[in-house]
């Protein structure tokens, strides 16, 4: 109902204010997002914010450098992430509460881009094709790869599709091989439709 009211009241401009927004904020994510990566001092700096600003009501039971009971997690403009990739490398939640969440977010504002501007490749695309890489996001993943193809096609390139294929298949078959919070997401997803349909 919230997204119907506000095409209500904004009208079309929506699409282009929610380009713009997510836009600012992948900037801020960005920034947040590699330092975290860069320096320990500045990741156990956005693990007190919660706390500090008193923003997220929700306590997540685990080990914390505030409480060794539990966490918070959102600062409004930022979310502190504790899942790594890679054994070091920490997944991209821009401002929600889960990376997969934000990836959903970014795949819908690429979209909307591509819709207003005509483009696969302008700026902002470049900045949310950034961003979803690095939310390490499954769905994200394959609705990129999706869009990819889809330029391919749109252009009649062969060459193109080719290279996609290349690039995308081993890369989401090695994340998906090597990374437990891919495998086991998918498993688990499968394995519960499975069980819904069988019951």
């Amino acid at each position: 109902a919230n997204p119907f009211l506000l095409y209500k009241l904004i009208g079309k401009d929506i699409f282009k204010y929610f380009v713009d927004v997510t836009y600012f904020f992948a900037f801020i994510s960005f920034t947040f997002y590699l330092a975290s990566n860069l320096s320990f001092t500045f990741y156990h700096f956005t693990s007190t914010l919660p706390f500090i600003l008193n923003t997220d009501p929700t306590k997540i039971p685990a080990m914390s450098y505030i409480d060794p009971t539990y966490f918070k997690q959102s600062f409004i403009i930022y979310t502190f992430e504790h899942g790594r990739v890679f054994s070091s490398i920490l997944r991209c939640p821009g401002q929600f509460w889960e990376p997969g969440v934000y990836g959903v977010y970014l795949i819908l504002a690429l979209i909307f881009n591509l819709k207003l501007s005509g483009k696969y490749f302008n700026k902002k695309a470049i900045v949310f094709i950034i961003a979803i890489i690095i939310t390490f996001s499954t769905a994200a993943y394959i609705a990129l790869f999706i869009y990819f193809i889809s330029y391919s096609l749109d252009k009649k390139s062969i060459l193109y599709s080719i290279l996609t294929l290349f690039i995308f298949i081993p890369l989401i078959v090695y994340l998906y091989n090597s990374q437990e919070f891919l495998s086991d997401k998918i498993e688990s997803t499968f394995t519960q439709d499975i069980n819904n349909v069988t019951e």
